[in-house]
């Protein structure tokens, strides 16, 4: 054993203060990610019940819907790739 050591622990310290304190924009975001988390488990029970054993497929048409979606919005990117946002200035 070493005697030299300190017994002496960052933690022991009181006036070491914890760093666990989030922002706003943080805090608001966990509450609507905690909000739409509920809300989309809400809405697959629904659709489940209605659409019974298809919901695989409803997932599917929901899923080529989607695709649809991101392809018109990526061929209107790459059709005007330059912005006008404020931050681009």
């Amino acid at each position: 054993m070493n005697a030299s050591k300190s017994s002496h622990t960052p933690a022991a310290d009181s006036s070491a203060k914890p760093k666990g304190s989030i922002g706003l924009v943080a805090a608001t975001a966990l509450g609507i990610g905690g909000m739409m988390g509920a809300g989309l488990y809400t809405l697959l029970g629904l659709a489940a019940h209605s659409t019974g054993v298809l919901l695989p497929l409803a997932f599917v048409i929901a899923g080529i819907a989607g695709a649809f979606s991101v392809y018109s919005y990526s061929k209107l990117g790459a059709t005007y790739p330059v912005g006008e946002a404020p931050l681009n200035s």
